[in-house]
């Protein structure tokens, strides 16, 4: 996100990127929450309930310091007990147990730690990434996707295409 943001709510997500992308923004999951003045205030920018994969920091910006952050988990990549230690209000930090990360799979495990970690939204929102209803009441699992035992009925992530079929 590269723009000045006032009012903004980024609400359960996943943000992984962990991969280079042969730019200068190749380290991972950032945000880059800048604008206005002075420098430090708040952003009015909202992180809750997102899990950030990252490699390098997950905010960047003269102004990250003053985004809101609540609920959110932090996971370096291949790294998984590093605590990220920008945001005070954060759920957790470290291994957020998924299924498959390098497959993108990013469905939660039952013994996730991001489950049963994030605020209820309920009063925004309905359903989760996949188009599973979320909980009415009781707290809701940190990013995109609920928990379900159950297995997607769908890849998660597009497929890509070879050169000659475009």
């Amino acid at each position: 996100m590269l723009a000045p943001c006032t009012g903004i709510y980024f609400d359960n997500n996943t943000i992984a990127r962990y991969n280079g992308f042969g730019r200068s923004q190749n380290a991972g999951a950032r945000l880059d929450v800048r604008g206005g003045n002075p420098v430090g205030k708040p952003s009015g920018a909202h992180f809750r309930n997102n899990l950030f994969i990252y490699s390098s920091s997950p905010y960047s910006g003269n102004r990250s310091g003053g985004a809101l952050k609540t609920a959110n988990w932090y996971s370096k990549h291949q790294s998984p007990g590093t605590k990220y230690k920008g945001d005070s209000n954060q759920a957790g930090s470290g291994d957020p147990r998924l299924f498959d990360l390098e497959s993108q799979d990013y469905r939660l495990k039952a013994d996730s730690p991001l489950r049963g970690q994030a605020i209820n939204l309920s009063e925004l929102y309905k359903t989760d990434f996949n188009g599973r209803p979320l909980p009415a009441t009781g707290n809701w699992d940190i990013g995109a996707i609920q928990y379900s035992a159950a297995k997607p009925g769908k890849a998660m992530q597009p497929e890509r295409r070879s050169a000659a079929s475009k």
